[in-house]
């Protein structure tokens, strides 16, 4: 499936579960931080094509990119400006003319080459951040105790078989062989 076909399914997911704000606003939504730019007033440094710097030119409104060090990445944002429930109205930047009130709430770092986050994965973070308590938590913590009780048992089993202590004894001529016994477990 293609990638910006994905990204709007996404967004429609987060829409129908997440709802928006009462001026229409998402609450929540994916991007794809390359195509996010903001008109901000502030010095910037212009360069030549080959990349030498040229001058600097100070108190000017440029259209830049929002995200420009999290270059390449998907972001799920969170919009800011809702003044009443869990989230706290933030006052919109002075430096940026054009705040469309959308903040990033997780930035999603892969390794490989653009994949696009799973739902799963957008409603884990959701929900883990925006709640005390949440049922993928608890789901999670369970999930470790059944993993940490299997794999102890598991440590336990191989002790019990293949402990190094008995294989050395019979290295070293210290232990005895009894052919015909058909239980070599220690009481």
């Amino acid at each position: 499936m293609d990638q910006e076909v994905e990204l709007q399914l996404l967004n429609e997911k987060l829409l129908a579960q997440y709802g928006s704000t009462l001026n229409g606003n998402q609450r929540f939504r994916m991007v794809f931080s390359d195509g996010e730019t903001e008109k901000r007033k502030g010095n910037f440094d212009i360069y030549s094509e080959t990349g030498q710097w040229l001058r600097r030119e100070y108190d000017v409104v440029r259209t830049v990119l929002k995200y420009p060090t999290n270059r390449e990445r998907f972001i799920l944002e969170r919009y800011t400006l809702e003044p009443f429930g869990k989230w706290v109205a933030n006052p919109p930047p002075r430096e940026v003319f054009d705040y469309n009130g959308y903040e990033p709430f997780y930035v999603f770092e892969w390794v490989e080459a653009r994949p696009v986050p799973p739902w799963a994965a957008l409603q884990f973070i959701i929900q883990a951040n925006m709640s005390e308590r949440t049922a993928a938590l608890e789901r999670l913590e369970e999930l470790h105790r059944k993993q940490d009780a299997s794999s102890f048992q598991q440590s336990m089993d191989i002790l019990d078989e293949m402990s190094p202590y008995l294989p050395g004894l019979l290295h070293d001529g210290e232990a005895v062989v009894v052919p015909d016994m058909k239980e070599t477990k220690d009481e």
